[in-house]
């Protein structure tokens, strides 16, 4: 299925994805799981866009414990 995102979307992601990349420039202890909520809501909007929210809403009740690996 191909997926086609709105430019507004497109454009939020693509600002969670430079605040990742901020982040991950600075301590973990600095920053705790700043980078991880960052992570998992970047991907949250992207399956959400794509129409795929219950994928990711059941995958992430699955590997919510792996967050702090």
């Amino acid at each position: 299925r191909r997926v086609l995102f709105r430019s507004e979307q497109l454009s939020e992601l693509h600002g969670l994805l430079e605040q990742q990349d901020a982040a991950a420039c600075v301590s973990h202890d600095v920053l705790g799981d700043y980078f991880i909520n960052l992570d998992n809501e970047f991907h949250k909007r992207l399956y959400t866009y794509a129409g795929y929210d219950r994928i990711w809403q059941a995958m992430h009740n699955v590997t919510t414990h792996m967050d702090r690996v």
